[in-house]
């Protein structure tokens, strides 16, 4: 075998290399939310913000304990599905992970609040509802900006709660898990493109 046989051998190599990795940022630029990962949390948010119109006393077992199974779930459904489309990063995965995890950070603060005698439920509630819609929002600013309608949309939630007694969990619920599957569905807009 000739220097210039395999000279070209290692091009081809290379080349498929990129040509790999081109593919896999392609689908990565026109991303969505992986179906189930965005069926698990419309789930949860209906059930769950309905539980608070109907059945209070139970919502924060279910808010808990599917909050749990939801965030395992999540984290080892996207890790698979990263690795699978080639496009997996630690460093991706442990950013994902603080951003994310900072929801219980405003769930613990607020019930914590709630421990010592600070605040009622129902304004607790709300408070974990506006830290959601924050994180929601900031996820928006920093990974996909189809987060910022979700953020808004928890965001006024959490002061309307306030002021309507009838409906309004169950309604924000509903809204909330027609945007997360909608994230599931519409794609990403692929920003090479735009520009």
């Amino acid at each position: 075998m000739t220097t210039s046989d395999s000279g070209s051998k290692v091009n081809a190599a290379v080349a498929g290399d990129l040509a790999y990795v081109a593919a896999a940022l392609r689908r990565r630029e026109v991303d969505v939310t992986p179906l189930p990962i965005a069926l698990y949390w419309a789930i949860y948010t209906a059930v769950g913000f309905s539980m608070i119109d109907f059945i209070p006393r139970y919502c924060g077992v279910w808010f808990g304990v599917m909050g749990v199974a939801g965030w395992v779930f999540a984290f080892w459904s996207g890790a698979r599905d990263a690795r699978k489309e080639g496009v997996f990063s630690s460093e991706d995965g442990k950013r994902q992970m603080l951003h994310w995890g900072t929801i219980v950070l405003g769930v613990a603060g607020a019930w914590g609040i709630v421990s010592g005698g600070g605040l009622r439920p129902m304004v607790a509630s709300q408070i974990t509802v506006l830290a959601v819609g924050l994180v929601y929002f900031l996820a928006g600013v920093h990974f996909d900006r189809r987060y910022l309608p979700l953020g808004l949309i928890l965001i006024a939630g959490s002061i309307v709660t306030g002021f309507v007694d009838r409906w309004a969990w169950t309604g924000l619920g509903a809204a909330v898990a027609v945007g997360l599957v909608l994230l599931a569905v519409v794609p990403r807009r692929n920003v090479a493109s735009v520009a």
